[in-house]
């Protein structure tokens, strides 16, 4: 049996229609299905924090440099261990994205920074990839909360 002509065109809308729908409400699925607790990047993460419940996200995170290792060939990345004193965490930045960085040289052991990172695995320990070079800042973003004790949250 053929179909009429407006009989394709609404079933075509309705296909159109669900797509639509679908697009605009997975997103809200898939944030609801992620963990609540972490908090938005805006926000001055603690490294004891970091867990692999953090994987692939982005976080802010300051403290102070303790070491620092610089690349030892083109591709492999310049590093420095930052310290909040609640923990450390190995921050890793990619040549290309060092080069950007117009006070690069400040950044060595003692040196105090806020970093936005994507948080990463490698060799089995959590770091954090510094992908952009406008995502390290001298200094500490909220310097009270850089040497405080680890603070313990109550999510309801």
């Amino acid at each position: 049996m053929r179909e009429s002509m407006g009989h394709r065109l609404t079933r075509r809308a309705k296909c159109l229609a669900t797509v639509l729908m679908l697009m605009i409400a997975l997103p809200y699925v898939f944030a609801q299905t992620t963990p609540s607790e972490r908090p938005a990047a805006k926000v001055i993460v603690p490294i004891a924090q970091i867990d692999r419940s953090y994987l692939r996200n982005d976080v802010s995170l300051q403290g102070t440099i303790t070491s620092y290792k610089p690349s030892w060939r083109e591709t492999a990345p310049h590093s420095f261990v930052l310290a909040d004193g609640t923990g450390n965490i190995r921050i890793a930045i990619w040549p290309n994205v060092w080069s950007q960085i117009p006070f690069a040289d400040k950044l060595r052991e003692g040196q105090e920074v806020t970093v936005r990172v994507t948080i990463n695995e490698f060799r089995g320990a959590l770091e954090g990839h510094l992908n952009k070079p406008e995502q390290i800042w001298l200094g500490l973003a909220n310097p009270d909360t850089a040497k405080a004790p680890p603070v313990v949250i109550v999510r309801a």
